[in-house]
């Protein structure tokens, strides 16, 4: 068994610790035209000089401003040369890259899916999935909500067999999830909560949501109250205040 430690940042951004490693997902954000939280300055300058956060990684799903800052992402690369970078979203095809550190390594496996949404059809989004040997850790980036490539690509032929129980088809998955950091209308949506009946992961925590107080569109109340129905027997958690630290065991 093995603990992950989790900080989300804010939207989409988290910073991991697995394996040894600290990897920086979408953290680099700095605007969201749907007027959710974006990663402040001074948050920023915490990641950059606090050591405990110096990464061994920096990835992003893709560049779509609310996950992605040229601007930053140069700020970090310039602090940490080591980090090695992946951006996604410009790849059609899939790849396998090793993260290592001083202390443990990570297999980085991306899986090219389309991005939400009718207007950003044409945009390319990487699900990210850290694999190691505590368990494997799914961040889809903002690819339609069970995406059936996805899903394929993870549960393999047992995706199409609704008989199968989540357990079973856990079992025989390809890839097994131990953490999945998902947008929350997985929760939110039927669709969601059937696609998380079959890929059964560990543990789940869900974001990109607005802080309680910009919540116009009750987005956070509907999901947490699709929790509160739906959620028992399963660790699954909403993302609270950004640097508000989740640990979850691997088993």
């Amino acid at each position: 068994m093995e603990m992950i430690r989790l900080i989300p940042t804010a939207n989409a951004g988290a910073v991991l610790w697995l394996n040894g490693l600290c990897i920086w997902a979408d953290v680099l954000n700095e605007e969201n035209e749907g007027g959710y939280e974006v990663l402040s300055d001074a948050h920023f300058e915490k990641l950059l000089t606090d050591p405990s956060f110096r990464p061994d990684a920096i990835l992003f799903t893709h560049r779509h401003h609310d996950h992605y800052s040229p601007e930053r992402l140069l700020r970090a690369a310039e602090a940490f040369p080591d980090a090695p970078v992946y951006a996604g979203g410009a790849h059609s095809e899939g790849k396998i890259l090793e993260i290592r550190g001083a202390r443990g390594s990570v297999t980085l496996r991306t899986i090219p899916l389309p991005h939400d949404g009718v207007r950003f059809k044409d945009v390319l989004n990487d699900a990210l999935l850290l694999e190691s040997p505590a368990g494997n850790v799914l961040i889809p980036g903002d690819c339609p909500v069970a995406c059936p490539a996805l899903l394929e690509t993870l549960l393999g032929a047992s995706a199409e067999d609704p008989a199968e129980t989540p357990s079973e088809a856990q079992e025989k998955a390809v890839f097994p999830v131990g953490l999945a950091l998902l947008n929350f209308p997985w929760l939110s949506l039927g669709k969601g909560r059937k696609a998380l009946s079959a890929l059964d992961p560990g543990h789940v925590f869900f974001f990109h949501l607005p802080a309680p107080e910009e919540d116009a569109f009750h987005y956070r109340e509907q999901a947490e109250r699709m929790l509160s129905m739906y959620g028992r027997g399963h660790d699954w958690r909403i993302a609270g205040k950004p640097f508000s630290e989740e640990s979850f065991l691997l088993s």
